[in-house]
């Protein structure tokens, strides 16, 4: 957390920093501003105890067949896909980060082999 401090803190973040909001100079994050000190520990053991949750792992928001298609596009948008944890109807019995990366090489094979589809397609 002190290193995402340090880059909030960066002048390559200036311009996109909000006037009045919480957080180090103009960022809010997580929706509770990281300690204005940098270097208290136990406020940021704090920030870090308050902060985590579990519900930052979303899931069922874009359902395939409600949502997505079959092959993991936006409704009515063929050039977004979605390809993470919100497609999934509920949580995972285990660890979610296996399903993340089978789900991503999945579609991704899929998307290689439409590309290569429509390749041989052409005259």
């Amino acid at each position: 957390m002190k290193k995402i401090g340090e880059f909030l803190s960066s002048d390559a973040l200036k311009p996109y920093k909000v006037e009045d909001l919480p957080g180090i100079e103009g960022f809010d994050i997580l929706g509770i501003p990281l300690p204005e000190n940098q270097t208290d520990d136990a406020a940021f053991e704090t920030f870090c105890q308050e902060a985590v949750a579990s519900y930052w792992h979303y899931h069922g928001g874009c359902l395939v067949g409600e949502v997505l298609d079959d092959d993991f596009r936006v409704t009515g948008i063929n050039a977004l896909r979605v390809v993470d944890g919100s497609t999934f109807p509920s949580t995972p019995a285990s660890h979610p980060q296996g399903f993340y990366l089978m789900l991503g090489r999945y579609v991704g094979s899929k998307i290689l082999q439409e590309r290569l589809a429509s390749e041989e397609a052409l005259p």
